[in-house]
């Protein structure tokens, strides 16, 4: 047994933490973490289980790596300064999209009048967001992938996906403590 496995205790009624589960999965040398930068559309992140091993999902999401550039002018009438830092990307499993997310933020200014003033607006989106990949999960054959792919780029971002594999057909047990 590995030494810090032994505070892994069984809880009442039989439930792991979530740390708990993957620390074992971990030890067991089942886990997968995928992490890449999906930096213009169609850049992806990607995981094939081999044939006969089937992959579940542990999470999923994406982080921006960029800042806007865009600054606006104190000077000059009716001019407008927009800038847009942001990512969209899709979890797909074997090509079928489970979920989107979107990060980042846009602003947007317009002087009204030369120093007195003007308008502005602008959003922005948490600094790492998760897809919703409860449940999911693929059975390898060697080409079927999961992913995660840019599809509206206006900045860079890095994706990350976590899990763990199992023997297809084998239902997914925690090491016994």
């Amino acid at each position: 047994m590995f030494p810090w496995i032994p505070f892994l205790k069984q809880k009442a009624g039989g439930k792991l933490s979530d740390t708990e589960f993957m620390a074992i999965k971990a030890f067991e040398g089942k886990v997968v973490t995928v992490t890449g930068a999906i930096n213009a559309v169609n850049d992806t992140i990607e995981y094939v289980p081999a044939s006969g091993k089937t992959f579940y999902f542990h999470s999923a999401s994406i982080v921006m790596t960029t800042n806007p550039s865009a600054t606006s002018s104190a000077n000059g009438t009716g001019s407008e300064v927009a800038s847009k830092d942001q990512v969209v990307a899709a979890l797909k499993v074997d090509t079928v999209t489970k979920d989107k997310a979107k990060i980042g933020m846009a602003t947007s200014a317009r002087e009204i009048q030369a120093y007195s003033g003007g308008s502005g607006s602008g959003f922005g989106l948490d600094a790492k967001c998760y897809f919703n990949c409860e449940g999911l999960f693929l059975q390898g054959d060697g080409a079927k992938k999961v992913e995660i792919e840019n599809i509206l780029d206006s900045g860079s971002a890095d994706a990350t996906i976590i899990g763990w594999i199992e023997t297809t057909g084998e239902t997914p047990q925690v090491a016994s403590i």
